[in-house]
């Protein structure tokens, strides 16, 4: 079974191999033709009596079958076996025989002559390119190609183009060139574009990426690519700028329905205009709510959270899937795979741009008390009355704060090229925004809300908010592990079922009655529980008077309990003193901490003033600094 998984062993076991093997040891050893003959019979009935007997054993052991060679992890070193001489000795023979009835011995000789040849051409040319630091299959790929081997001017245009690609990009570009049949042009064309553009670093670097992968494509566009290249719009908008991300494809030509969004992203390709608005979203800054706003009102968005590349690809497909929609493109705080400036590049639609707000020393919380990890166990969800109490609340949350110090965190979050969830990218769609609107996260708590959405409905042309209720409750990302656990369980008791939930049921055959088990607000109004029954096992409770008042009883503790639960989480967490205290101790820290504020924020601070000065944390902060800067 060693073997099996061994391609280099199953290559040096193949017939061809083992019958070259013999030609060999013949013409080094001598042993006379009869003595070679006899071997070589040997040798092909073993291996045909090896196949036989490996059919009949896998046609009982199936799932012992030999895997492909290609599923090796020394497939890449056996690829060079079969250019050794007693490989290619043995094809020779191989080939002979089956056309023994036309002669075919009597080219053996010509044959062997030709795989010494081939033998001694691979040797030398692995040697000959070994700069080029190719896998074995590509460099195979360049041998076989005879025009690569035969024109000089060719070999020239591949070096060339080697040397500026990177490993991986190498071997996935060789994969594809050889398949194409003018590949010797294009190798040209590719020299003189990275001849003519290699001052400019950006463009040499989204050329090599969509060579490599992409390959098919730009052959087949190539003209139009190099029509946009050497255009006007093209020198202004990218060249004349060394815009960071120049996009490979004329966005005002091209047909969007025909360029799937990865090979958008790859060529860098701006997303489609068809978007209203850009909301310049801060984790941790309302959220969950403003988004879940925005949609109650018909704006369509993109997913707020994901890497750069994810969100692009979201929202090109939603655009193109959306056209007659009133669109809005998010652009995310988070930059966990350090891509977020592409993404901002090509959102470049000059268009109105919306940013909701916070008190950075509130805004950190939600980052350092974010859940991580979700709960700490499986909760029940159901639960009778003779389950008991402490067994309903015996699980954590588990946050971030629990791997990590706070003093950590804000190291972490003050340090802009580290700070991979909290920043704030307003700044960088200043030239573009046609206006920027900027509201402070109080604008759309529960209170204000659907005053709020209305104002930006008429700023932004969307559709206004129609029902005040959906608009006064809090959506909170962060609480809803503790809520979730505790307000989405079933009751049961014989055949009787009693559901907890945080969802609206309009089945007229229920009935909501959780009055009848809490009065407590916070429960009712900021968690919106709900306790529904159906009507027929209502009335058998009210019959029952016994039976209802132990369950009454019994959920009336359950309430109670989860409040305890809230506020036993709520001690547990960090608070804007927390914060205070932390940066009060650490000088150095609360002045990088502030650096940062200043420069993200800085265009809030001039046009906003009376937000900043409604943050009273953050003003207390800035005390804290002066201190320091008297000092």
């Amino acid at each position: 079974m060693q073997k099996a998984h061994c391609a280099v062993l199953r290559i040096k076991d193949c017939l061809s191999y083992r019958l070259g093997q013999a030609l060999i040891d013949y013409d080094k050893n001598g042993g006379g033709l009869c003595l070679l003959i006899k071997k070589l019979y040997h040798i092909s009935k073993t291996h045909q009596r090896t196949q036989r007997l490996y059919k009949d054993f896998i046609s009982l052991y199936p799932h012992l079958k030999y895997p492909a060679l290609e599923q090796c992890s020394d497939y890449e070193e056996a690829l060079r076996y079969k250019y050794h001489l007693s490989y290619l000795l043995g094809q020779a023979l191989i080939k002979a025989h089956k056309s023994w009835y036309r002669g075919g011995y009597l080219k053996l000789y010509t044959s062997i002559k030709d795989a010494r040849k081939i033998y001694k051409e691979f040797k030398q040319f692995i040697q000959d390119h070994q700069d080029f630091k190719l896998n074995n299959s590509s460099l195979i790929l360049i041998f076989e190609n005879k025009e690569f081997i035969n024109d000089e001017e060719y070999k020239n245009y591949l070096t060339f183009l080697l040397q500026h690609l990177n490993p991986k990009q190498k071997q996935e570009f060789i994969k594809l060139l050889f398949s194409l049949p003018n590949s010797n042009s294009l190798l040209k064309e590719f020299k003189e574009l990275f001849e003519e553009f290699k001052d400019y670093e950006a463009l040499l670097v989204v050329l090599k990426h969509n060579i490599s992968f992409h390959l098919q494509f730009i052959n087949n566009n190539l003209t139009l690519i190099k029509e946009w290249l050497h255009s006007k719009e093209f020198k202004e908008k990218y060249l004349d700028t060394k815009h960071p991300y120049p996009s490979l494809l004329n966005p005002l030509k091209l047909d969007y329905e025909s360029v799937d969004a990865e090979l958008a992203w790859d060529m860098n390709v701006p997303l489609p205009d068809l978007y209203q608005f850009i909301f310049v979203l801060i984790h941790g800054a309302g959220t969950t709510s403003m988004t879940h706003f925005l949609r109650l009102c018909g704006v369509s968005l993109n997913r707020h959270w994901g890497n750069a590349d994810f969100q692009y690809k979201q929202s090109y497909q939603m655009l193109l899937n959306n056209k007659n929609n009133y669109n809005a493109i998010i652009v995310s705080g988070s930059n966990f795979d350090g891509r977020r400036d592409k993404m901002i590049a090509l959102c470049d639609k000059s268009c109105p741009v919306l940013c909701v707000v916070r008190d950075p020393i509130c805004h950190f919380l939600p980052l350092i008390n974010h859940v991580s990890g979700g709960l700490s166990k499986v909760v029940l969800k159901e639960f009778t009355l003779d389950t008991p109490m402490e067994d309903l609340f015996d699980f954590e949350v588990l946050r971030r704060k629990d791997r990590t110090t706070l003093k950590e965190q804000l190291t972490y979050y003050s340090d802009k090229d580290k700070d991979k969830e909290g920043a704030c990218y307003l700044n960088h769609f200043l030239k573009q925004a046609t206006k920027v609107i900027c509201i402070d996260m109080e604008q759309i708590l529960p209170h204000n809300a659907f005053k709020t959405l209305n104002h930006l409905a008429k700023e932004l042309n969307f559709c206004p908010p129609q029902n005040s209720v959906l608009f006064e409750k809090y959506i909170n990302s962060n609480g809803l592990w503790i809520g979730n656990a505790l307000f989405y369980r079933i009751f049961k008791y014989k055949n009787i079922k009693i559901e907890l939930s945080k969802e609206r049921q309009n089945d007229e055959n229920f009935i909501e009655c959780i009055r009848n088990f809490t009065q407590n607000e916070f429960i009712i109004h900021k968690n919106k529980a709900r306790v529904y029954i159906a009507k027929k096992d209502f009335e058998i409770l009210k019959e029952d008077k016994e039976l209802f008042e132990k369950i009454t009883n019994y959920l009336k503790e359950y309430f109670v309990k989860c409040e305890e639960k809230f506020q036993e989480d709520s001690k547990k967490i960090y608070k804007e003193q927390d914060v205070l205290d932390c940066l009060r101790q650490n000088s150095i820290l609360a002045l990088k901490f502030k650096e940062k504020i200043d420069t993200q924020y800085s265009f809030v601070k001039k046009h906003y003033p009376e937000i900043f000065k409604s943050w009273s944390y953050y003003n207390e902060f800035e005390k804290i600094c002066e201190e320091f800067d008297k000092h």
